[in-house]
């Protein structure tokens, strides 16, 4: 509320979230040079593997490994626009969510020469591992934006470095 706030707060909090948002990569003009008919978008086939992890777990017994049992791991719907919570994993927060599939790479993928992946958004922040190793951080500490500012940011990793193209790849 501008009424009661804290102007100089305010305009602090400002100053750091335009700081963080000129650090972020330049995307026009990472894109500028891309010929769009070269472009194929492959989407994730539908659901994903999902796990609530309510005692922050999942890294320490290695979640994201592809060795990972994951018989207990139920499916989810990424491509709703909602929450775990409306899909019946309950709504227990503060809590991490682990979400798991296999990398379509489609037809001809051995012969693309890049490989990106987009995420329309990441509700807070977001580590993302290929086949074991971890490729991405979109956090507030790679961002300097806050959880709660940094969730609707679309951000896109690269998987050229650690895509297997002959074998299935692993995203968690």
């Amino acid at each position: 509320d501008i009424a009661t706030a804290d102007l100089a707060a305010v305009r602090a909090e400002m100053a750091r979230r335009i700081m963080a948002l000129n650090r972020l990569p330049d995307s026009e003009s990472t894109l500028a040079n891309i010929d769009p008919s070269q472009i194929d978008v492959v989407a994730f086939p539908e659901p994903w593997r999902f796990k609530l992890d309510l005692d922050d777990q999942g890294v320490r017994e290695g979640w994201f490994k592809p060795t990972c049992n994951v018989s207990d791991w139920r499916p989810i719907r990424t491509d709703l626009n909602t929450g775990w919570d409306t899909q019946g994993f309950g709504r227990e927060i503060p809590a991490y969510g682990w979400y798991r599939a296999q990398v379509p790479v489609g037809d001809g993928g051995s012969n693309r020469k890049f490989f990106y992946l987009h995420f329309g958004a990441a509700d807070e922040q977001a580590w993302v591992y290929l086949n074991g190793r971890e490729i991405f951080e979109h956090s507030a500490r790679s961002t300097g934006l806050t959880p709660h500012n940094l969730w609707l940011l679309p951000f896109s990793a690269s998987l050229d470095a650690t895509l297997n193209r002959s074998e299935p790849n692993v995203l968690v």
